[in-house]
């Protein structure tokens, strides 16, 4: 199964990857922020970031939209 960001068409086979490019790649930042949040995931503050807990529910919402929306047929 692949996955591919619907903002600057990445492609992979993990949606834990998918999540992790979305929410670091810093020269499309801004424009995958607002395709999480036209979602509804919210970026966790600085301060929650370097806070494993709020990070990994981060992630957890985003993979779940992911394997929703990204999904394409290998």
């Amino acid at each position: 199964m692949l996955y591919r960001c619907p903002v600057c068409g990445y492609t992979t086979d993990l949606d834990d990857a998918l999540a992790k490019h979305m929410a670091t790649t810093p020269t499309m930042h801004d424009y995958h922020q607002d395709w999480i949040e036209s979602k509804g995931v919210k970026l966790p503050s600085s301060a929650d970031w370097v806070l494993g807990e709020f990070r990994n529910e981060y992630y957890k919402a985003l993979q779940g939209i992911i394997k929703q929306e990204c999904r394409i047929e290998d």
